[in-house]
């Protein structure tokens, strides 16, 4: 029997508590998943929930729209609300693009996106950098700066 009989009966209302299922799934019980639907359609359903919520339109001028959308793409992977409690921190290119992975202050910038539509997420942020203020002044403090 495949696993993936333990995703039946989930409709589109159940999206969240089947992503939050596959989510926990390590990547030999992701192969014998036999029905690309059970992956495909959570993951359809929390995009376009996320689009939804952060789409930015832009009358008269199809080119800025193409820009706002694609900037709007690139905070949206850089610190989706579904990462909301990880400790992590807001990387200025996401997973997208030279410099990905890299964190830095420049998150400043992001920041009037996140606080208008998911302000939970500027929420974790200021908490992960509350978190490292320790260290980081006692890195400082070797360098022969205040902190």
């Amino acid at each position: 029997a495949s696993k993936d009989s333990s995703f039946e009966g989930y409709d589109k209302a159940d999206s969240k508590k089947l992503c939050q299922r596959l989510s926990k799934l390590g990547p030999q019980e992701l192969r014998h998943m036999h029905k690309y639907s059970q992956i495909y359609e959570p993951h359809s359903q929390s995009w376009a929930e996320l689009w939804a919520k952060a789409d930015i339109f832009i009358e008269g001028d199809r080119l800025a729209q193409k820009m706002a959308r694609l900037n709007t793409y690139h905070l949206l992977i850089a610190a989706s609300p579904h990462r909301k409690r990880m400790d992590a921190g807001l990387s200025i290119k996401g997973i997208a693009g030279e410099g990905c992975g890299h964190v830095m202050w420049d998150e400043i910038f992001q920041f009037p996106f996140y606080l208008t539509k998911f302000p939970t997420v500027c929420k974790a942020h200021l908490m992960y950098r509350a978190a490292r203020l320790p260290i980081a002044k006692q890195n400082a403090e070797k360098q022969g700066h205040k902190g």
